[in-house]
Protein backbone atom coordinates (compact mmCIF):
# COMPACT_ATOMS: atom_id res chain seq x y z
CA UNK A 1 0.00 0.00 0.00
CA UNK A 2 1.26 3.59 -1.08
CA UNK A 3 0.04 7.36 -0.69
CA UNK A 4 -1.68 6.42 2.95
CA UNK A 5 -0.97 8.95 5.95
CA UNK A 6 0.25 7.69 9.63
CA UNK A 7 -0.11 9.34 12.85
CA UNK A 8 1.69 7.99 16.07
CA UNK A 9 -0.06 8.24 19.34
CA UNK A 10 2.43 9.05 21.61
CA UNK A 11 1.83 5.93 23.34
CA UNK A 12 1.63 2.63 21.52
CA UNK A 13 -0.19 2.87 17.98
CA UNK A 14 0.48 4.46 14.90
CA UNK A 15 -2.84 4.96 13.11
CA UNK A 16 -2.78 4.85 8.84
CA UNK A 17 -5.56 6.54 7.15
CA UNK A 18 -5.96 5.60 3.57
CA UNK A 19 -3.54 4.83 0.78
CA UNK A 20 -3.78 3.30 -2.54
CA UNK A 21 -3.56 -0.18 -3.50
CA UNK A 22 -4.68 -0.36 -6.60
CA UNK A 23 -7.58 1.47 -5.39
CA UNK A 24 -8.10 4.02 -3.16
CA UNK A 25 -8.42 2.44 0.24
CA UNK A 26 -10.95 3.73 3.44
CA UNK A 27 -9.45 1.79 6.03
CA UNK A 28 -8.38 2.99 8.84
CA UNK A 29 -5.51 0.73 10.48
CA UNK A 30 -4.07 0.40 13.70
CA UNK A 31 -0.59 -0.65 14.38
CA UNK A 32 0.47 -1.80 18.35
CA UNK A 33 3.95 -1.38 18.52
CA UNK A 34 3.80 -3.27 21.86
CA UNK A 35 2.31 -6.53 20.63
CA UNK A 36 3.39 -6.22 17.06
CA UNK A 37 -0.34 -6.68 15.55
CA UNK A 38 -2.26 -4.47 12.83
CA UNK A 39 -6.53 -4.33 13.00
CA UNK A 40 -9.04 -2.22 10.86
CA UNK A 41 -10.07 -0.73 13.13
CA UNK A 42 -12.57 1.87 11.22
CA UNK A 43 -13.89 2.94 8.09
CA UNK A 44 -13.12 5.61 6.70
CA UNK A 45 -13.80 8.20 3.11
CA UNK A 46 -11.97 6.29 0.76
CA UNK A 47 -8.88 8.38 0.15
CA UNK A 48 -4.65 8.41 -0.45
CA UNK A 49 -2.63 11.33 -0.47
CA UNK A 50 -4.09 13.97 1.79
CA UNK A 51 -2.26 14.74 5.03
CA UNK A 52 -3.09 13.49 8.67
CA UNK A 53 -2.40 15.35 11.99
CA UNK A 54 -3.02 13.86 15.63
CA UNK A 55 -4.85 16.04 17.95
CA UNK A 56 -5.46 13.78 21.70
CA UNK A 57 -8.08 11.50 20.15
CA UNK A 58 -8.81 12.63 17.34
CA UNK A 59 -6.92 12.55 14.08
CA UNK A 60 -7.97 15.51 11.36
CA UNK A 61 -7.31 14.60 7.78
CA UNK A 62 -7.09 17.42 5.38
CA UNK A 63 -7.61 17.01 1.42
CA UNK A 64 -6.14 14.21 -0.64
CA UNK A 65 -7.60 12.39 -3.46
CA UNK A 66 -10.57 10.20 -3.71
CA UNK A 67 -13.23 7.78 -5.37
CA UNK A 68 -12.96 9.21 -8.88
CA UNK A 69 -9.21 10.55 -8.40
CA UNK A 70 -10.55 14.03 -7.77
CA UNK A 71 -8.67 16.27 -5.71
CA UNK A 72 -10.11 16.83 -2.21
CA UNK A 73 -10.52 20.28 -0.11
CA UNK A 74 -12.29 18.58 2.71
CA UNK A 75 -11.40 18.25 6.23
CA UNK A 76 -12.84 15.27 8.02
CA UNK A 77 -12.26 14.36 11.74
CA UNK A 78 -11.74 10.58 13.05
CA UNK A 79 -12.21 10.02 16.25
CA UNK A 80 -9.87 6.79 17.59
CA UNK A 81 -12.08 6.40 20.74
CA UNK A 82 -15.53 5.48 18.76
CA UNK A 83 -13.83 4.60 15.15
CA UNK A 84 -16.41 7.18 13.45
CA UNK A 85 -15.66 9.99 11.08
CA UNK A 86 -17.50 13.31 9.66
CA UNK A 87 -16.30 16.30 7.31
CA UNK A 88 -15.82 19.18 9.60
CA UNK A 89 -14.87 21.53 7.12
CA UNK A 90 -13.35 22.42 3.77
CA UNK A 91 -10.35 24.16 2.63
CA UNK A 92 -10.06 26.71 0.04
CA UNK A 93 -8.58 24.72 -2.49
CA UNK A 94 -7.58 20.96 -2.48
CA UNK A 95 -4.36 20.01 -1.03
CA UNK A 96 -2.15 16.60 -2.04
CA UNK A 97 0.34 15.54 0.23
CA UNK A 98 3.88 15.30 -1.76
CA UNK A 99 6.01 14.29 1.26
CA UNK A 100 7.15 10.73 1.14
CA UNK A 101 9.92 9.18 3.78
Amino acid sequence: MALHSAVYDGLDSIYVVGGFNGNYQNRVLKYSLRLGSVDVVGIFVTIGLGIALLNSDEILYLGGRGDEYKPSAAIYRYSTDTNNFSQVGKLPWAVLSTAFA
